[in-house]
């Protein structure tokens, strides 16, 4: 009677073999997921600069624009603080804006986009523009296709 009462209440565990086929499926869901969750945070980022640089284009069309009206030309610190709308980045932020000898460059997950400021002086509205030719350029304006 004893002997039927241990059988009985044993308790039914995995095989070693589920256990291997488990862990192989979870490993193939998990490499099919990570690339997407890296592309997930690269598109966060070119979506966080693509913002800022409309906010940064607001500004300066609001403080040219204000000027024009009133036929006086922006200060330099009115400039500056236009453009810090751009440059702004906070601690441990690894997509960001930062000055270059000829405008902007876009740090996008450690790549590089350059952005042009013309004119330099910024003697009227300046326009920031990258180079169609990159590709990184192409995805940071939405410009996929290659024609």
């Amino acid at each position: 009677m004893k002997t039927k009462d241990i059988l009985s209440s044993q308790t039914r565990a995995f095989s070693l073999f589920e256990v291997v086929v488990c862990t192989i499926i979870l490993s193939l869901l998990l490499l099919i997921a990570l690339p997407k969750s890296s592309s997930f945070a690269h598109r966060k980022c070119v979506f966080v600069l693509q913002e800022r640089l409309q906010r940064s284009n607001q500004a300066f069309m609001e403080l040219y624009s204000s000027k024009a009206l009133r036929g006086e030309s922006p200060t330099s610190s009115e400039i500056d603080e236009a453009l810090s709308i751009l440059l702004e980045r906070r601690s441990g932020e690894n997509c960001y804006f930062q000055r270059s000898t000829k405008g902007v460059d876009a740090k996008i997950e450690g790549k590089t986009l350059s952005f042009t400021l013309s004119p330099l002086d910024f003697s009227h509205k300046p326009k920031i523009y990258c180079q169609l030719t990159n590709e990184l350029c192409r995805e940071f304006l939405g410009k996929t296709s290659k024609k």
